[in-house]
């Protein structure tokens, strides 16, 4: 009877490397094609926590969301990013997306702009996809129009994915007080889709704001010491 020849260490390692430089090189793909198919805007995919100072409440617990998503995955716990323009409500949610899918776990993050946009004869295939991904994120809620077929179709989306039992997330420029007292009763059915979402207030100067305030002032102080010299 022969004998099955034996790997030697030497074979074993180089097979298991090249095991794991397959697996790495299929996930850095996978997380590419989940990035391409979540953001509307591609800029987007390049929001990290690395490059915030870690300092500020909203962003732990953008981190404790990340780092919890099995739990608030499996009991449907979503978070409502409320504040102002330009607070940094976008870019979170973008740093939890990116986190996310690095996991492996599908992202959808969208407007209701865009789905208003989306043909009527396609809106219920749109709003049915949207309740495949593992989270789905909304953004600028609020701000659509406030037509009739708009607001039923705002309905119908996060009545679905609320349905779907699989979590959102929300930013809004409204404040809590308003989404509390609805105008009349079909605000109050959209905003009671809401109610799994942890609000989280985002305040202070729009950040925006700030950093094209601080580019002016580069700008400024570097003519005004070119002026010097000429």
């Amino acid at each position: 009877m022969k004998k099955r020849s034996r790997l030697c260490a030497c074979q074993r390692e180089e097979r298991e490397q090249e095991t794991e430089r397959v697996r790495l090189q299929e996930h850095i793909s996978l997380v590419k094609r989940l990035q391409d198919n979540c953001f509307q805007y591609k800029t987007f995919s390049n929001a990290v926590f690395k490059d915030l100072d870690g300092e500020s409440r909203q962003e732990t617990i953008s981190r404790r969301y990340v780092q919890n998503w099995e739990k608030v995955r499996k009991e449907n716990i979503g978070l409502l990013f409320w504040g102002d323009v330009g607070t940094g409500k976008t870019y979170l949610a973008s740093c939890i997306a990116n986190a996310l899918m690095k996991q492996e776990v599908s992202v959808k993050m969208v407007n209701f702009s865009y789905i208003l946009n989306v043909g009527f004869e396609y809106r219920n295939e749109l709003i049915h996809s949207l309740c495949h991904f593992g989270l789905l994120i909304i953004d600028d809620f609020g701000t659509e129009r406030g037509t009739d077929y708009g607001l039923e179709t705002v309905h119908s989306v996060l009545d679905a994915r609320y349905n779907s039992g699989k979590p959102m997330i929300i930013t809004t420029n409204l404040s809590l007080q308003q989404m509390k007292n609805p105008e009349d009763e079909m605000h109050k059915k959209i905003y009671d889709r809401t109610k799994n979402c942890v609000p989280v207030q985002f305040g202070g100067e729009s950040r925006r704001h700030a950093a094209g305030k601080d580019k002016m002032e580069q700008f400024k102080k570097m003519l005004l010491e070119a002026e010097e010299t000429i």
